[in-house]
């Protein structure tokens, strides 16, 4: 019976201990909607003279800092940054909009710029449309995947960087033989509790 209270007690203190993290309290940031604390400071701010003849394209490439999420909601990941063992990760999202793109893309490390990224149906860019709702599954690469969202109306031919929504986030793939390290201590710590004599 001792026996059973102490593997019983050490299992809850492993999940306790495991699970403080993934429970923590809200920071003060995050007790408001993160998106709405943001401020818009684009990077690019193009003159007069070139905002009628700068492409949509160009400007999707300039864009580089976060902006609030005002045409799309994003539901996953619900934070900056997330983790996974899982080399599939879904990214998904609501607009109140039906005319709205969705632009996928990932931080290249070897051009230290962003490049589009496709999701497993082959698509980096891809319309909301009548529903207002998009889920799209990646694949990721081990380690940080920085991926950014961009968002613009495509009712709009005048875009200006103001028009166009951006928001990145850090998912890491983590390598599974941290998972298997977790996993071999709580077997080692078990099979040390059946084999011990009271």
């Amino acid at each position: 019976m001792l026996k059973r209270l102490i593997c019983t007690l050490l299992v809850f203190t492993i999940i306790l201990v495991f699970g403080m993290t993934a429970f923590a309290a809200p920071t003060e940031s995050a007790t408001t909607t993160p998106a709405a604390t943001m401020q818009v400071t684009p990077s690019f701010t193009p003159s007069v003279e070139t905002e009628v003849s700068t492409s949509l394209e160009d400007i999707l490439m300039e864009v580089t800092d976060d902006t609030k999420q005002w045409l799309v909601t994003i539901t996953r990941p619900d934070s900056d940054t997330d983790s996974t063992y899982k080399s599939s990760y879904v990214i998904s999202g609501v607009s109140d909009y039906t005319d709205v793109t969705v632009v996928l893309q990932v931080y290249d490390e070897e051009s230290e710029s962003y490049v589009p990224m496709e999701n497993t149906d082959g698509e980096s860019t891809w319309e909301i449309g009548s529903f207002g709702v998009f889920s799209k599954e990646l694949q990721l690469t081990e380690g940080e995947n920085k991926i950014r969202i961009l968002a613009y109306r495509t009712s709009q031919n005048d875009w200006k960087v103001d028009d166009i929504q951006v928001n990145k986030f850090t998912v890491t793939l983590l390598k599974s033989g941290i998972k298997d390290l977790f996993k071999g201590v709580v077997d080692f710590t078990l099979n040390a509790l059946e084999n011990f004599k009271f």
